[in-house]
């Protein structure tokens, strides 16, 4: 059985959550149902069970004030939120996961069969990364969380030499020679990394110009990057490529 919390203030949201979720199926038990962060507290520090889904703006206590009142976070969190396209960007990096209401049936169901191949509780550091983030008014922010089979890595987008496409994953490539290969596509992690100046030069491939080692204009035009890799450059996107190099300080 798949244990469910329901945390939310407003009395309609836990309601049509939880039809939903016993819609869905079966296997799927409601634990426990609240509307008040406080009487949800105490079932939370004495219960066991596997996925809570939690607002994250209440009255009183707001999720991120209930989680830092507990020991341990060893279920799933789902935070339900009706935040903008700022918060969402903040969520994307923090590897946090969330479901933007009013709640679609099929993001829901994504939801839950994301949480049964990792099955894993949420860490700390990305409530804390998840704040931070979200305490900044800037975008460029300094850290991403990937998610990984056994929990998550927090990393310095700085050390990103470049992202690749495989089919619907996307593996990172960092300075250090460790790589990793995460269950989101190519376009998922440009939409968050865009703004700290990546650039998609092809289909497959996403870089950090700060690691562009040389510019070769022949077979169509590449790019090698620090770690020796060719990065093929497509017809589409060669004229933002050179734009690029001649906006660079060089010697002529």
């Amino acid at each position: 059985m798949i244990r469910v919390v329901i945390v939310d203030d407003e009395k309609p949201s836990t309601e049509s959550l939880s039809i939903e979720l016993r819609s869905m199926r079966k296997d799927i038990l409601i634990s426990g149902v609240f509307n008040k962060p406080v009487e949800a507290l105490h079932f939370i520090k004495n219960n066991d069970f596997d996925l809570l889904f939690l607002d994250i703006e209440m009255p009183g206590m707001n999720g991120f004030d209930l989680l830092d009142k507990l020991d341990k976070t060893d279920f799933e969190v789902i935070f339900t939120t009706a935040y903008d396209q700022y918060a969402i960007k903040a969520f994307k990096f923090s590897a946090i996961h969330y479901l933007l209401k009013p709640i679609d049936y099929d993001d829901l169901t994504a939801a839950i069969d994301l949480w049964e191949r990792r099955k894993q509780g949420i860490r700390r550091e990305q409530i804390e990364l998840f704040k931070e983030l979200m305490s900044k008014s800037n975008i460029n922010h300094q850290k991403i969380a990937l998610p990984t089979t056994d929990g998550f890595e927090l990393i310095n987008i700085q050390d990103i030499i470049r992202c690749q496409a495989e089919n619907n994953y996307t593996r990172f490539f960092l300075a250090d020679g460790a790589q990793y290969l995460i269950c989101r596509t190519l376009k998922d992690v440009e939409s968050i990394l865009v703004n700290n100046q990546f650039i998609r030069t092809h289909q497959s491939h996403l870089i950090n110009p700060v690691f562009i080692r040389k510019y070769i204009r022949n077979d169509g035009g590449f790019l090698i990057m620090e770690d020796e890799s060719k990065i093929s450059i497509s017809r589409a996107r060669k004229e933002s490529i050179i734009n690029l190099i001649n906006s660079m300080e060089r010697l002529l």
